[in-house]
């Protein structure tokens, strides 16, 4: 189910310890009361929900001048840089492996360029262990400063910094998903995409877009663009626009062919209709194919913005072939 990120209210406390809680140790116990405080004192608070409204992961975070009084937060004021401070980010346990942790950091780095900040900050449990949630952080690019001991000796933490204005992207080998697609249908090969039974191909984690859907004959996909996909004019390249398009079509395409069947493009006619920025939100693009073929298919391709406006359309065609 899709989520978004929305901004947290004292409403969400009851919702926000139990999630805390279910975390301990890798976050401190909080009542609700202490939580309630939290809330109030942050300079950031948003939370990962769905369609039902439910909420499933949160991250709260301080700027520089706070009056918080944890000795994590300390260490990065005293150490002199212009950062903001993530004190907690708790995914929901049954909701692993949907890349909320992920959602939640990429607007928290959004915020961080938006106010100015030269990094993300945070700490990762030492002693008592947290191995997840370490490897989760390095992968996507932030490093150890420091360690310390936090209360009172009980906990010992690693400070971790990341740049705000980079990335780190990560691929699983291509021929890994190209061997296996030679024994599926196309719709069962996309939909093993969606599901994460195929790893996605490495244009993907580039272009930060993913496929969410598919069935027979159409594929949607959602992409989250940011400013290391801004062209010289200040906007998000055209290219990637295009690249998504050309993604959601050809996978509406593949939906419709059997197995050891491929398919390329031959030719895109895309129009664009709406800039995209770093603050413009997740696009949703949806592929569909309008004639079927065994030599070549046609399928046309729209992409929306968070609010529903049409960013920019396509045609395509494609050619299709024996593998």
């Amino acid at each position: 189910m899709p989520l978004s990120i929305r901004d947290l209210n004292p409403a969400d406390v009851t919702r926000l310890v139990e999630l805390n809680n279910a975390a301990v140790p890798a976050v401190p116990f909080t009542t609700a009361e202490e939580f309630a405080t939290l809330l109030a004192t942050s300079d950031h608070a948003i939370g990962a929900i769905d369609d039902d409204a439910g909420l499933h992961g949160f991250a709260i975070g301080m700027n520089p001048g706070s009056d918080y009084a944890s000795e994590n937060y300390r260490f990065f004021e005293d150490r002199g840089t212009d950062s903001l401070y993530v004190d907690r980010i708790v995914v929901d346990e049954l909701r692993r492996g949907e890349r909320i942790g992920r959602l939640l950091y990429d607007h928290v780095f959004h915020r961080a360029r938006a106010d100015g900040r030269t990094e993300v900050t945070c700490e990762v449990n030492i002693e008592p262990p947290n191995p997840r949630s370490l490897a989760f952080h390095t992968r996507i690019g932030f490093v150890e400063v420091a360690r310390q001991a936090t209360k009172g000796g009980a906990v010992e933490v690693a400070l971790l910094a990341a740049s705000a204005r980079s990335r780190l992207v990560e691929w699983v080998d291509p021929m890994v998903g190209a061997d296996q697609m030679l024994g599926m249908s196309g719709l069962d090969y996309v939909r093993a995409m969606v599901d994460g039974r195929v790893p996605p191909p490495p244009i993907a984690a580039l272009m930060r877009m993913a496929p969410i859907a598919a069935d027979a004959g159409t594929t949607t996909f959602e992409c989250l663009p940011d400013e290391s996909h801004y062209s010289p004019i200040g906007t998000v390249h055209g290219g990637l626009v295009c690249t998504l398009l050309d993604s959601v079509v050809g996978c509406a395409v593949q939906t419709t062919l059997p197995a050891g069947t491929g398919y390329t493009s031959i030719e895109i006619k895309v129009n664009y209709l709406r800039a995209v920025r770093a603050d413009t939100g997740r696009l949703t693009a949806i592929g569909t194919v309008t004639k079927p073929g065994r030599r070549v298919a046609f399928a046309e391709g729209t992409v929306v913005d968070a609010q529903g406006r049409i960013v920019a359309t396509a045609s395509s065609t494609c050619l299709v072939f024996p593998l």
